[in-house]
């Protein structure tokens, strides 16, 4: 089986916290000083995994699957490689964390078309996400794919999309 998405249920609280180590690993290029620092992460991130410290938070959320979606991007191998957690509303979605562990293998582009697929049931409009000045690297990832900065941000890029079923 390719790379592909599995869904974070309620069980998977370990796994899921786990994998927030693994981001702030793969930020810093392997072999190389910190370029960005655990607190760096912490404090310039969306703050949305900051809200899921503990377990009580983490299944708070999980108990609203129509508004939050939290997905392993997992290879063949079955390996957790990347996570991704998409905030619906009404016609726009905020991808609240979008991490792959191994960069330079377009790992991000696969884990963005796989995230447009989970966006189209819900008729999603407007993409919204944050990347802090700090992350040039995701911001130009981002800059990549058609995001622009939101009008009087430094940090907020939104894309407008339309999928084909959509009028």
């Amino acid at each position: 089986m390719p790379n592909h998405l599995v869904r974070i249920t309620d069980q998977d609280y370990r796994d899921y916290r786990r994998s927030y180590s693994k981001i702030t690993y793969s930020m810093n290029k392997h072999g190389e000083p910190a370029q960005v620092s655990e607190e760096e992460v912490r404090e310039f991130s969306n703050h949305f995994l900051d809200g899921i410290i503990g377990k009580g938070d983490f299944l708070d959320i999980m108990a609203k699957p129509e508004k939050y979606e939290l997905y392993f991007f997992k290879n063949d191998a079955e390996e957790i490689i990347g996570v991704l957690t998409l905030v619906f509303s009404e016609k726009s979605c905020y991808i609240a964390e979008f991490a792959v562990f191994d960069r330079g293998k377009g790992l991000g582009t696969e884990l963005y078309s796989l995230a447009l697929e989970k966006m189209r049931p819900h008729n999603t409009r407007l993409i919204e996400l944050s990347a802090p000045p700090p992350f040039a690297g995701s911001r130009e990832f981002w800059k990549k794919l058609g995001f622009t900065l939101k009008y009087k941000s430094n940090s907020v890029f939104e894309k407008t999309v339309r999928f084909r079923h959509q009028k």
